[in-house]
């Protein structure tokens, strides 16, 4: 994951055999070794790590998509 996202809008898809979330869309902060930090729009950080991760992409659509099990 590129640092350019820093501050970004990004649409995290998870990989739903791990997580009870399809996709969510987040302010991507970082990542480090093991997973990645984002902060919802409420301002909640969240840590996921990159096993539960399918993808995590550049949102185009700047609607917010609330972290809502499927």
């Amino acid at each position: 994951m590129s640092e350019d996202l820093v501050g970004k809008r990004v649409l995290v898809e998870f990989d739903t055999s791990r997580w009870p979330v399809h996709k969510a869309t987040y302010i991507y902060e970082g990542h480090d070794a093991k997973g990645y930090w984002v902060r919802r729009k409420d301002g909640v950080q969240r840590y996921f790590l990159r096993e539960d991760i399918a993808s995590i992409t550049l949102a185009l659509d700047q609607s917010d998509i609330p972290e809502t099990p499927h």
